[in-house]
């Protein structure tokens, strides 16, 4: 791994994060929530096309005060000299991480929570832990590779920290490795990642009922117009044997298939694609599922 000199939270260090995929993001890589995030939406902000919203909230208020208490605790329990540090891959430098703690001398790994729910914590005094909260270390010792890793959860109630030894699981990681890939080169060739059930936003009400209806039911008409419209075209153009003609005012024409660009080609052929794109106004397109 590469230890990155910054200052957590300062600027640099969040124009180093938009610059690649942290841990905490990493979590919504494999569909588990982080700030209510969808895949396609880390993808606007890493490609600059939206920012970030990440607000800052009472619990992360929370949690800023109090690390600095659980991390003391924490390295007094095991023993250990751990310090927050920003790391990145050698090999792979958008895979990168803020850690809470990390001590060089004995290679030790601490994540440090502080949440205010009661249920999670009180789940956590059981051994219950947050998904994302798993993926998120798996995601650091995937990158630092430490001979302990640690989660610890500081409890406001009674004001002590829980620490917690985890291990490494090398599918999860291997898993996180193969979707972080996948995920950046989309970033690198602007190509968004598959849409979600998140990235919409529910509206009801009578009226656009009423309107749905409507579309539905004209689209299955038009779809239907359109089949019996291929059919028809087809057997029309089975006599054309290669050649142009025309018969009873219609004409028939060969034409020419259209030239394309590999886009990604060129893209990795080093070709600079910038003075010749732009980010079209987009448009709508309706989809419905299709009758049985």
């Amino acid at each position: 791994m590469k230890i990155v000199e910054l200052d957590q939270r300062s600027d640099e260090w969040h124009k180093w994060r938009r610059n690649g995929i942290g841990a905490s993001e990493a979590a919504c890589l494999m569909g588990e929530a982080y700030n209510n995030k969808t895949p396609y939406q880390l993808w606007e902000e890493k490609c600059g096309f939206t920012e970030s919203n990440v607000f800052f909230s009472h619990a992360m208020e929370h949690g800023v005060k109090a690390e600095p208490i659980a991390l003391a605790r924490a390295n007094s329990h095991i023993g250990a000299n751990c310090r927050p540090v920003c790391v990145e891959d050698e090999l792979t430098p958008y895979l990168r991480a803020s850690l809470d703690g990390w001590d060089p001398d004995d290679s030790i790994l601490l994540e440090i929570k502080c949440p205010i729910s009661d249920t999670i914590l009180d789940n956590a005094r059981k051994g219950h832990l947050p998904t994302m909260w798993v993926i998120q270390l798996q995601w650091q010792m995937m990158i630092v590779r430490p001979r302990k890793a640690y989660f610890a959860i500081w409890d406001h109630r009674v004001d002590g920290v829980m620490v917690y030894e985890q291990y490494e699981d090398p599918g999860l990681m291997e898993e996180l490795k193969e979707r972080a890939h996948k995920f950046w080169e989309g970033v690198r060739l602007g190509k968004a990642p598959p849409l979600t059930d998140g990235d919409y936003e529910v509206k009801e009400g009578e009226e656009i009922r009423a309107a749905v209806e409507k579309f539905k039911k004209l689209s299955e008409e038009k779809r239907k117009i359109t089949l019996l419209c291929d059919e028809a075209k087809e057997a029309l153009t089975s006599y054309s044997d290669g050649q142009n003609f025309k018969a009873y005012g219609v004409k028939v024409s060969l034409a020419p298939g259209r030239v394309t660009y590999n886009v990604e080609q060129m893209r990795i052929d080093g070709i600079d694609l910038e003075p010749y794109t732009k980010r079209g106004k987009g448009f709508y397109r309706v989809s419905i599922p299709k009758s049985k």
